[in-house]
């Protein structure tokens, strides 16, 4: 079953405004080389991270080295992991019991160190979500007053090994901190919210960084990772883009193409917003989810068409996934069942028609082709739904005005977004967009980048929105 997991903090208007994120791929990373060792004893490392895979290969947040026999990693695999090893032999393990696999909601993670301690498990402090973490299935701690990797002046990255352009981390990463010289708790950098109880990020400006300590807050970019700590120690990137720069953080979740619903003949990219089919014909007829369900509110996304035929793209039920396929029979495209029964509704814009339930409501329409731009707004109050391409509105449509819809869906239901894979390949935008904009659009409480204007009273998925008008 898929999780709908919206965020890992509250929305009040107290809340501390995270600036951006960055978004890394499978071969791309930031890293600096400080020019002097510092404390390599005593620090705090800090970092929100919303992963987009659940493999249990590289995904490294964090790395401070010069070779594979000398080297710090943060793994963020379905496990977290904290290895520090020196001429080839571990200096420390950690390995936690517990394992993370949701690929929808951002995790902070708090590694803190000093080695100076006269108690073993005191050297070593991991906290996730604000709370220590105590089981582990791998326990070793190092030797009092050990010098680590961290703080020497050797290459530092995030998202990957930079000494070797290895390990690569597959999701965002904000906030991303290093304390130089102290062992802090996460009350530093975040703290539980009043009124949900959920862990949420805190402005870090209290905070002491210390000579090598850095603060990457994405303020303005992806690229080139800004130090806003005032020691002025900017990352270089690797293959990072300008597209890589996202408004998805810990405070306002954007909705991506759901993960752990994903289906084995199309592969996830770029922040699960690149939806590649990696088949053809009967076997690929199955359907993609959006991460971000609703039962209400107005909404409002564009797709691109990225390569192939049959191009399909609506909302479901969320009862209709059994496994990754859309429930029906051999045609398990959105809105396209061959079997009687659909739990409430399922609606696609299918190749040139619009499905609802297996039934066709319109015919010989625009055909969706590679680089079109399909928009499409959904109003789950009332159970209409609209699609337009390349910035014209289907049938005359005005989503705004409530007129020219195709056809209706079922209130009360909880959906999600959806798409369906044919031979083709589709790059979505929630409100962070992979593929350039010409001209930016907003919703009208500010949030999201579109390439065409957003229809009045529709809305980003992402969930401060969900959280006001959902």
């Amino acid at each position: 079953m898929p999780i709908f997991n919206v965020g890992a903090a509250g929305t009040t208007s107290s809340d501390f405004e995270i600036a951006g994120s960055a978004m890394f791929h499978e071969n791309s990373l930031a890293s600096r080389t400080p020019s002097g060792t510092t404390n390599r004893r005593t620090y705090t490392i800090s970092m929100w991270a919303k992963k987009c895979n659940t493999s249990d290969s590289a995904n490294i947040i964090f790395c401070a080295g010069e070779s594979t026999d000398d080297q710090f990693n943060i793994f963020f695999r379905q496990n977290l992991l904290f290895i520090d090893e020196t001429g080839n032999s571990e200096n420390f393990r950690l390995i936690t019991n517990a394992t993370f696999t949701d690929t929808n909601a951002w995790y902070h993670i708090v590694f803190a160190v000093d080695t100076t301690q006269a108690t073993a498990s005191n050297r070593l402090k991991v906290y996730v979500n604000g709370s220590q973490v105590t089981s582990f299935s791998t326990e070793t701690y190092p030797s009092q007053n050990l010098d680590t990797n961290v703080n020497r002046n050797i290459n530092h990255s995030i998202a990957g090994r930079g000494y070797q352009s290895a390990g690569y981390f597959n999701g965002y990463l904000a906030e991303c901190i290093l304390v130089d010289g102290q062992q802090l708790t996460p009350s530093s950098f975040g703290e539980f919210d009043s009124d949900s109880g959920i862990w949420k990020p805190i402005n870090p400006s209290g905070v002491t960084f210390g000579t090598n300590g850095h603060y990457y807050n994405f303020a303005t970019k992806a690229t080139d990772p800004v130090d806003a700590s005032g020691n002025g120690l900017n990352m270089s990137s690797s293959n990072v883009l300008a597209t890589d720069y996202a408004k998805d953080t810990p405070l306002n979740n954007h909705c991506v193409i759901n993960a752990q619903v994903n289906t084995p003949y199309t592969t996830l990219s770029d922040g699960n917003l690149f939806v590649d089919v990696t088949s053809t014909g009967s076997s690929s007829h199955v359907s993609n989810y959006g991460s971000i369900a609703f039962t209400s509110g107005k909404w409002y996304f564009e797709a691109k068409a990225t390569g192939g035929s049959k191009y399909t793209i609506g909302l479901s039920d969320v009862r209709n996934q059994s496994g990754y396929q859309q429930v029906g029979g051999t045609n398990n495209i959105v809105g396209y069942h061959s079997n009687s029964y659909v739990n409430g509704d399922a609606i696609g814009w299918y190749y040139d028609t619009i499905r609802k339930n297996g039934s066709v409501v319109a015919s010989g329409l625009h055909t969706i082709a590679t680089n079109d731009i399909m928009m499409c707004a959904i109003d789950a109050d009332n159970g209409k739904i609209w699609w337009g391409y390349n910035g014209t509105w289907d049938n005359s449509g005005d989503p705004a005005a409530g007129s020219g819809n195709r056809t209706t869906f079922t209130t009360g239901e909880t959906y999600v977004m959806a798409i369906s894979n044919e031979d083709c390949d589709w790059t979505m935008n929630f409100g962070s967009p992979l593929f350039s904009i010409s001209s930016g659009n907003s919703d009208g409480n500010g949030h999201g980048n579109f390439e065409y204007t957003v229809p009045t009273g529709f809305y980003t998925l992402n969930s401060k929105n969900l959280a006001e008008f959902g």
